[in-house]
């Protein structure tokens, strides 16, 4: 099953889990479509939506979400504890990241729910971190990276 954590009004997925009904899309949500098909993410109107604080969701349905495919698109940096999250998901079969290269991408000034910005090594040392396994860095296009540990992709946009 693939779940979309942090949806908004556009689910990827068969589930997709959202704060608010009537989220606003990021702007970089139609760009990031064709990174993020490849991995079976795909927008799909017809998703289970729920409505729920990300975290708590996590960290009541942690149990249910082993063997699962997770994408968190443009919500790491909007977690209070995102080590703590991303830990929760350890047993998922495969975990999309897609988040804000802070060094390049002006996202930070213009959105004031951000509590992290990621750099490459900051992003590389929390994955280090929760996952302790090795990783390659795909550069995709310009100022765009996949990182690849062990089934579990992480963007950085």
């Amino acid at each position: 099953m693939k779940i979309d954590l942090g949806c908004g009004n556009y689910p990827r997925g068969d589930i997709g889990v959202t704060l608010k009904q009537n989220t606003a899309v990021c702007n970089a949500t139609p760009h990031l479509d064709k990174y993020l098909e490849p991995y079976g993410f795909v927008y799909n109107p017809k998703a289970q939506i729920i409505y729920d604080d990300l975290e708590n969701y996590i960290q009541i349905n942690y149990p249910n979400l082993k063997g699962q495919e997770i994408l968190m698109c443009h919500i790491l940096e909007h977690l209070t504890c995102p080590f703590c999250i991303l830990s929760a998901l350890d047993k998922a079969k495969m975990i999309v990241i897609v988040t804000p290269n802070a060094r390049v991408n002006d996202a930070d000034k213009t959105d004031k729910t951000h509590i992290y910005s990621f750099t490459e090594w900051s992003l590389e040392n929390l994955i280090n971190a929760v996952f302790k396994a090795d990783y390659k860095i795909y550069k995709i296009e310009n100022d765009y990276f996949q990182f690849l540990i062990k089934g579990y992709l992480f963007g950085f946009w």
